[in-house]
């Protein structure tokens, strides 16, 4: 038996009773929310369990039994939360170069972008303790949310977002 996706029931789950229309505070309201809520989590992956990444899936695991999960679970279920919400966003495909070169990264992360007034918005609620709790704007300026840090920089064809950590700009993962 699988379980619908509830915008209620997730809304819920990451307690935020905010406006519902698709603006620009719901979209980084709904994000910080969701980062604070739903913690990252690879259990899973760690133990050789099988990992289900539709949407009915994930919202089981997820908002069903409260757990947390890793970048792919978190994408896909704040994807889907946002369509109900009004929100176009798309799901990307990344590598994680903060502890490898590029060229040796396979494609193992997911985060996701908006297209609002005129500007691409990054969005990644799964990356753990250095992901931005914020939008950071694909223009190569800096956001900050406290103490973090974070922008998207160019690099060559890709963009890699940037984080400040201990005070050293460092590439976390690069599309």
């Amino acid at each position: 038996m699988t379980t619908p996706f509830d915008l209620d029931g997730y809304l819920a789950r990451i307690r935020w009773n905010g406006p519902r229309e698709p603006t620009r505070t719901t979209l980084e309201s709904v994000l910080r929310a969701h980062m604070l809520a739903v913690p990252f989590e690879n259990l899973d992956v760690l133990l050789g369990r099988g990992i289900r990444i539709d949407v009915e899936g994930v919202y089981a695991k997820l908002v069903t039994a409260r757990r947390g999960g890793y970048c792919f679970e978190h994408g896909t279920l704040l994807l889907a939360a946002l369509q109900h919400l009004g929100f176009q966003p798309v799901a990307h495909a990344a590598r994680v170069i903060q502890l490898r070169p590029r060229a040796e990264a396979p494609l193992t992360h997911m985060f996701l972008t908006v297209q609002m007034g005129g500007q691409t918005l990054v969005l990644d609620p799964g990356f753990g303790g250095h992901a931005p709790r914020v939008l950071v704007p694909l223009t190569g300026d800096e956001v900050r949310d406290g103490d973090d840090t974070h922008r998207m920089v160019r690099r060559g064809n890709d963009w890699a977002l940037e984080a400040r950590i201990d005070g050293v700009p460092t590439a976390l993962w690069s599309s």
